[in-house]
């Protein structure tokens, strides 16, 4: 989004166009080293100008810069490159707290100028934008320590320049001077006026010439303040608050820069009549509404007498009831001293039953520790037991498996000897009957030859 001065710029050209006869000058001053430069001048270099006092008795302390170069400006894109122009060409320089510090202050002015040829008037108008450079401690900013190795980054336009401490320390002096005696023109501009006659000191730095007519002049003053919220900046965060508060008091009576040619006509005469007129009517209706007011403020303030006695009243109560409440504070600190000497007790046998705790504690990992040796040590015996089990059970197993296969041998031996005696027999009974039959006929041959002999 866009920023104060592109919008307040825009503004007044867009107010302007309503016009039928206008102008717009803008100007880009620095105040550097307390020496004011032009930094719309044409050309490289710098260019100095010198600040004038103009005396006016209608109004206060008035100083103008007759030299310093103002450009025409149509638009608002003109206006805020002029702008840009100047901030490249700004004082700038490198410390431990910003990288690109302003060390300088900047003001940058846009007068208006509005003219009615038919009544011969002119109406006049200044804009200010001050950027003023922050206050700073040397031992924070350490400007005073620090060696740019390039030189001052002055911008473009401008050639840069080898900083030493001592350029340095003025730098930081003379902005923090132009700052005090700021503070100063505030400061007597919103003392009391009754102890007596103070002069306002504008003429001791270039800053409060230039800002005179914004401080005390006719005008009407904005001021933004910018601080830090770290705890560390609170004391600089704590001065700028209080500048801004004192400035706040600053009251400033803005009149209207008119200027006419020729006496009024007749017609212009009927016409402020009418206004003024108009303006006496607004006063009397305000009037009366002041006196409503007043009459409400009397109303208001019976109300406020009766809300105070009874503000008194409820005090009263209030301090009663505080004095039975601190009795009950002292009874609850008795209670409370005595629950500390009990909670005092406790813990000093805590202690002890920790003492003991721990006694017990180291005995017990003693045993522990025995245990998880025996443990150690029955698992070692174990795994040996498991090895020569294992071994056992390997050397059954090879046994087992040797006695099987001589079963196995066994039990064909022993199948053969039971066909071979089954084959015996087979041939035994074969033999018997072939000894049977040779019987048979031994017998009858015995018989046939006894009976051939009996014969």
């Amino acid at each position: 989004s866009r920023g104060i001065a592109p919008r307040a710029i825009a503004f007044i050209f867009e107010t302007l166009q309503q016009c039928s006869c206008w102008s717009v000058e803008v100007s880009v001053l620095e105040i550097y080293n307390e020496r004011v430069r032009d930094l719309l001048a044409p050309g490289p270099g710098v260019c100095h100008v010198d600040v004038h006092e103009v005396r006016n008795e209608n109004q206060g302390a008035s100083f103008r810069c007759p030299d310093a170069t103002r450009r025409q400006a149509t638009s608002p894109e003109e206006a805020l490159a002029a702008l840009t122009e100047g901030m490249k060409r700004r004082e700038t320089a490198r410390t431990d707290m910003n990288h690109n510090s302003s060390r300088s202050h900047l003001i940058f002015t846009l007068a208006t100028c509005q003219r009615d040829a038919e009544i011969g008037a002119t109406l006049r108008g200044r804009l200010h934008f001050a950027d003023l450079a922050g206050s700073e401690r040397l031992k924070r900013s350490m400007s005073s320590d620090f060696h740019s190795p390039r030189g001052s980054s002055s911008g473009p336009g401008r050639s840069a320049t080898q900083r030493s401490p001592r350029d340095q320390r003025r730098e930081a002096g003379e902005i923090n001077k132009s700052l005090s005696q700021l503070a100063m023109v505030i400061q007597r501009l919103t003392s009391d006026k009754s102890a007596g006659l103070q002069l306002v000191p504008y003429r001791d730095s270039m800053l409060t010439r230039l800002l005179a007519e914004s401080f005390g002049g006719s005008s009407k003053t904005c001021l933004i303040i910018t601080c830090s919220a770290q705890l560390l900046d609170r004391e600089e965060t704590r001065c700028s608050l209080e500048f801004g508060k004192r400035a706040k008091l600053v009251r400033n009576k803005a009149e209207i820069n008119l200027e006419v040619a020729h006496e009024p006509s007749a017609i212009m005469e009927a016409f402020f009549n009418k206004k003024v007129e108009d303006l006496q009517r607004e006063h009397e209706a305000v009037m009366m509404e002041r006196e409503l007011i007043l009459a409400d403020r009397a109303h208001l303030q019976k109300r406020l007498h009766h809300m105070e006695d009874k503000l008194s009243e409820a005090v009263s109560d209030v301090l009663s009831q505080q004095s039975a409440r601190h009795q009950e504070v002292v009874q609850l600190e008795d209670k409370m001293a005595a629950l500390e000497r009990k909670w005092v007790t406790a813990v000093a046998a805590s202690v002890d039953a920790q003492e003991a705790s721990a006694a017990e504690a180291a005995r017990l990992q003693a045993e522990r520790q025995t245990l998880h040796d025996q443990l150690t040590e029955g698992a070692a015996t174990a795994e040996a037991l498991r090895n020569e089990i294992a071994e056992e059970v390997r050397r059954r197993q090879d046994l087992e498996t040797s006695l099987r296969a001589q079963l196995v041998e066994r039990q064909k031996l022993i199948d053969t000897a039971v066909r071979q005696a089954g084959e015996l027999r087979t041939q035994i009974a074969e033999l018997g009957k072939e000894k049977a039959a040779d019987l048979a006929r031994f017998e009858g041959e015995s018989a046939a030859m006894r009976a051939s002999w009996l014969e």
